[in-house]
């Protein structure tokens, strides 16, 4: 990083709230939920209602947000989940939002503003901060787009994304803004928490880690990083990561960047033992079909009974309270028969 970066993001008196990830809500439940004349709802979807949006597109004709008016005043939920969002090669949430930015369909420190996100990856993060931040220099902006585009789409190295999924799931951004400050600046990186260091050390060579796993597993093989399964006739990958230098969000991004014939991505972990309800992810991969959505495909097979929430190409089971659980086993049997069907 250069040294002649000198910038400092700071979210004190900047308005942002973390929602809770489990809720999912919808438009006209966040305008009851805030009064300000601007809410800007980042990197996840909302509930459908019967409150209509209108589609905002950038001068290149990519789709940058869905526009929601109510008593004059307006949301936009900028997400790159969304369906027309991700026929957009390679752009994230921080995408949309720097190109929404440059074309002034906000203002980045409108007083009447509030910022909402549900969970702090990569993309959510760096979306925030520039969400919330003017005169950010260009070299900044450059930084942030390519960290975002290596999380979520290439997997390839980068120190940013490093560092911002090594506080996942903490919502820390008290001890992790400073220390994206320091990074841009090119100064020595002071970590306060050592088990966060350590997480950090060990991302800088997560995508041979995470390569050298999928190669093993892919082979049906034992990997010292953890199990796996790999169905030949359906391309339905799964793995239980037993490594923690192991991110199970970045194993897409370097799926693609391979080219592997995978299907589905599927992960697993139980939530809570007491109950024995299992939490598991989903992911649609290289060889998922064509003309087939993830989210057309879990309605298909009403997997809504087991807590399955998402969007698109995203989700996963045990998200949201369901009717009962699913084992990994029988979800696995009941993916396999359903690509058998649309092949």
């Amino acid at each position: 990083m250069s040294s002649e970066i000198k910038y400092k993001f700071d979210l004190s008196n900047r308005p942002h709230e973390f929602l809770d990830k489990s809720i999912l809500q919808s438009a006209p439940e966040l305008f009851k939920s805030y009064s300000h004349a601007l809410i800007i709802v980042l990197d996840f979807a909302l509930r459908s209602s019967e409150m209509k949006s209108q589609p905002v597109v950038d001068s290149q004709g990519r789709f940058l947000a869905s526009k929601y008016d109510f008593q004059n005043r307006v949301l936009l939920n900028i997400d790159h989940h969304n369906e027309y969002a991700s026929k957009t090669k390679d752009f994230s949430t921080t995408h949309q939002v720097i190109s929404a930015i440059q074309e002034k369909i906000f203002n980045p420190i409108d007083p009447e503003k509030v910022v909402l996100v549900n969970h702090d990856d990569t993309d959510s993060v760096l979306s925030l901060l520039l969400s919330t931040h003017r005169n950010v220099p260009s070299k900044v902006i450059d930084l942030f787009a390519e960290a975002a585009k290596a999380a979520d789409h290439t997997g390839e190295p980068n120190r940013l994304a490093n560092l911002i999924d090594s506080f996942y799931k903490t919502y820390d951004l008290d001890h992790l803004i400073p220390l994206i400050n320091l990074l841009i600046s090119g100064e020595k990186l002071i970590f306060t928490d050592e088990k966060i260091q350590q997480k950090f050390e060990k991302y800088e060579t997560q995508p041979e880690l995470i390569k050298d796993y999928l190669s093993v597993v892919l082979k049906n093989e034992q990997s010292q990083y953890g199990e796996g399964f790999y169905d030949v006739e359906t391309k339905i990958l799964r793995l239980s990561p037993k490594d923690k230098a192991i991110d199970t969000s970045r194993v897409l991004p370097i799926t693609i960047q391979m080219d592997l014939p995978v299907s589905i991505i599927m992960t697993y972990s139980i939530l809570d033992s007491a109950t024995n309800w299992w939490k598991i992810s989903l992911r649609a991969g290289p060889s998922f079909p064509k003309g087939l959505t993830l989210e057309e495909m879990a309605k298909q097979l009403n997997l809504e009974q087991f807590g399955y929430g998402g969007r698109r190409d995203a989700g996963g089971m045990g998200r949201y309270h369901g009717e009962k659980t699913i084992t990994p086993d029988r979800l696995s049997d009941l993916l396999h028969q359903f690509l058998l069907g649309v092949r």
